[in-house]
C-alpha cells in the first residue's frame, strides 16, 4: 500500500505542535518568575507572605467559607462544603476524606490504602472515545466534564494520563502532591469517577520536571538525568500498577510517548524492564503508545529504528497529522510492522487527530477515515484527541465533526451497534463519502 503525498507540511501543520497540554505561550513568562514563585506556590504559599508558610488544603481539612475552592494536583479541585455541621474541604468525587475509599499515608514512598469501589470489572469491549490528557484530574477542562457525559454521550472509552515529577537529581519526588501516597490517591479517584460510569480506562504516564508549570507540555529529561529516572520507573510500576489493578484499568502504557522523554537508546534498554515490572500487579493490557515524530526527531521512525516491544499486549498509534504526509504514514506502518512482527495482536488508534483544527476539513476527513481504515481500528479501538478547552485553536470532541465521526464508527464494532447511519466524518447530518482518496493500492 502506498500513499500520496497531499500537500507541503504549512506553518500551522499540527505536527509541529505537540498533541499535550499546551499553555506554552505562557511559559516565558513564567520562567520570568522561576524559583521563588513555583517554590512558594508548591510549598501551598503566597508571594507576599513567603515567610509564612501555611498548610496545603486537604479533603477532611477545615475550610473558610462554603463555596471557596482550591487546586490541588493530583486531587482536582476541593471545595469548601457544610459535612456534619463543619467547614470542610471535598474532593470532585464528594469525599471529604483523605482518600478514595480509604486513608493514605503522606510520607514520600508510603504505600496507598485507596480502597477501590466494590464490584469494579474489567470490560472486554473495543473501545471508542476521547483521549484527553488531563481528565483524570481535571476533566472540566475537556469535552463533556465528566465520565458521567461521555458515556451518555454514547461514548465507552476514555483515554488519559497524568504526571510522574522527577527531581533535579533524577529521582522521582512526590512532594508537591503531598507524598507518593497521596499522589496514588489522587489518581484512584480520576479511576474511580470513569470505572464507576462504565467507561473502558486507557491511562498512559508521563514524567516533567518536578519544578515545572503542570499545565505545560513536558520537555526532555536531560540526557544525564535519564538513566537514574529510568530505573526509578521500573521501581515505581509495581505499587503503580497493584493501584491499576484495583481499579480494573483496562490498558495501561508505563511512560507514554517514551522516546521523546528519555531517548531511543534509553527506552530500547528499559521498556521490557517497566513491562515486567507492572505485570508482576497488572493483569490489563500493557500498551505502547509511541511519539511518531517527524524528520530530524529523536524517535524510531524518523531514526530508521526497530523498537524493542517486549512483553506489551497492544500498540497505541499517535497520528496527529491532519495531511496524511508521506512521513506520517511510513513511520506508523513501521511501528505497526514491528508489533506484528513481535506477536502483538492488538494494534490501535489511541490518540487520532491534531492538537488544533484542520485548516481543510475534507482532506482532515479523508485523511483520519484513511487511517482508520488502514490499521484495521473499527475492530480494535479509536480514541480521538480532545485537548483542553483553553488551549488556543484547539480541537475539541464535543459538539463537533469528531464527535459524529467516532460514534459512527462505534457502530462497527463487536458491540453495542447503533443507529447512527453516518460512519464517516461529517458535520449534523451530512452523508456521503469522502472526496479525497490519500491511500491508493492493496
Amino acid at each position: 500500500m502506498t500513499a500520496i503525498e497531499v500537500s507541503n507540511v504549512p506553518p500551522d501543520d499540527p505536527r509541529k505542535v505537540s498533541n499535550g497540554l499546551m499553555k506554552l505561550h505562557q511559559s516565558a513568562i513564567l520562567r520570568l518568575t522561576a524559583g521563588l514563585t513555583l517554590a512558594s506556590s508548591l510549598a501551598g504559599t503566597s508571594l507576599a507572605h513567603a515567610a509564612t508558610p501555611r498548610a496545603t488544603p486537604q479533603p477532611g481539612g477545615s475550610c473558610p467559607k462554603v463555596g471557596k475552592t482550591y487546586t490541588v494536583d493530583g486531587r482536582g479541585t476541593l471545595t469548601c462544603k457544610k459535612v456534619k455541621g463543619k467547614l470542610r474541604w471535598t474532593s470532585p468525587d464528594g469525599s471529604s476524606s483523605g482518600s478514595q475509599g480509604g486513608s493514605a499515608s503522606g510520607s514520600q514512598g508510603g504505600s496507598a490504602s485507596c480502597k477501590a469501589p466494590a464490584g469494579l470489572v474489567r470490560s472486554s469491549a473495543v473501545p471508542f472515545g476521547t483521549r484527553a490528557p488531563g481528565f483524570l484530574i481535571s476533566p472540566e477542562d475537556h469535552s463533556y466534564g465528566s465520565a458521567a457525559a461521555i458515556k451518555a454521550k454514547g461514548f465507552n472509552a476514555v483515554n488519559t494520563s497524568f504526571l510522574m515529577p522527577y527531581n533535579t537529581q533524577g529521582e522521582l519526588d512526590f512532594s508537591r502532591y503531598g507524598g507518593k501516597a497521596a499522589w496514588l490517591c489522587g489518581l484512584a479517584r480520576g479511576l474511580a469517577s470513569a470505572k464507576k460510569a462504565g467507561l473502558v480506562v486507557l491511562v498512559e504516564g508521563e514524567v516533567q520536571a518536578a519544578n515545572a508549570q503542570r499545565d505545560v507540555e513536558p520537555g526532555p529529561v536531560p540526557t544525564a538525568l535519564r538513566a537514574k529516572l529510568a530505573d526509578q520507573l521500573t521501581s515505581l510500576m509495581p505499587d503503580l500498577a497493584s493501584l491499576l489493578e484495583q481499579y480494573k484499568v483496562e490498558y495501561f502504557a508505563p511512560l507514554g510517548e517514551s522516546e521523546k522523554w528519555l531517548g531511543v537508546d534509553v527506552t530500547q534498554a528499559n521498556s521490557p524492564k517497566w513491562v515486567a515490572a507492572t505485570k508482576q500487579n497488572y493483569r490489563g493490557k500493557v500498551f505502547a503508545q509511541p511519539f511518531t515524530g517527524i524528520p530530524g526527531q529523536e524517535a524510531f521512525g524518523p531514526l530508521g529504528i526497530t523498537p524493542n516491544l517486549t512483553g506489551l499486549d497492544a500498540l497505541g498509534i499517535v497520528f496527529g497529522d491532519w495531511n496524511c504526509s508521506a512521513n506520517s504514514v511510513a513511520y506508523t506502518d513501521a511501528y505497526v510492522s514491528a508489533a506484528r512482527s513481535q506477536g502483538i495482536g492488538t494494534i490501535l488508534l489511541s490518540e487520532l487527530g491534531g492538537s488544533t483544527k484542520p485548516t481543510d476539513a475534507v482532506a482532515a476527513q479523508s485523511c483520519m477515515q484513511s487511517v482508520v481504515d488502514r490499521y484495521g481500528a473499527r475492530a480494535t479501538g479509536v480514541l480521538f484527541m480532545d485537548n483542553p478547552r483553553n488551549m488556543p485553536g484547539a480541537q475539541l470532541v464535543e459538539g463537533q465533526r469528531p464527535e459524529t465521526f467516532v460514534l459512527g464508527l462505534k457502530g462497527y464494532g463487536p458491540f453495542d451497534p447503533t443507529k447512527i447511519a453516518n460512519a464517516r466524518w461529517a458535520a449534523g447530518t451530512q452523508e456521503g463519502s469522502p472526496t479525497v482518496t490519500l491511500f491508493t493500492g492493496a
